[in-house]
């Protein structure tokens, strides 16, 4: 039962997303360095206005713009590996020192 539970979570989760649309916008100065666009990020205080039911000539286009960067902090990861709280840890070890699997994906 539990993984007919499953694929049907995945199924009605996969339907969902197809018609949730992605909104990037430019990157601020924090992230420029990796990006040259980033999602649209909502100030709490905007999420209502942006949820709520509008007329086409209302919508809340003012609020598709960057986040201000002094809102935000940066800083290097280790490679991805695993799962948990450890992979938001800024690195402390040199990249290069570090055993790194080759990726599928050129850089």
């Amino acid at each position: 039962m539990v993984s007919l539970h499953n694929a049907f979570h995945f199924a009605i989760v996969e339907s969902v997303r197809q018609f949730l649309p992605d909104y990037t916008v430019d990157p601020n100065e924090v992230l420029e360095p990796f990006h040259n666009r980033c999602p649209l990020i909502l100030e709490p205080k905007d999420y209502n206005r942006w949820l709520a039911p509008a007329e086409p000539s209302h919508l809340p286009i003012d609020l598709v713009r960057t986040y201000p960067s002094e809102g935000m902090r940066a800083w290097k990861v280790a490679p991805l590996k695993g799962d948990g709280p450890q992979l938001l840890e800024p690195l402390t070890t040199p990249p290069e020192a570090m055993q790194v699997t080759p990726s599928l994906f050129p850089e």
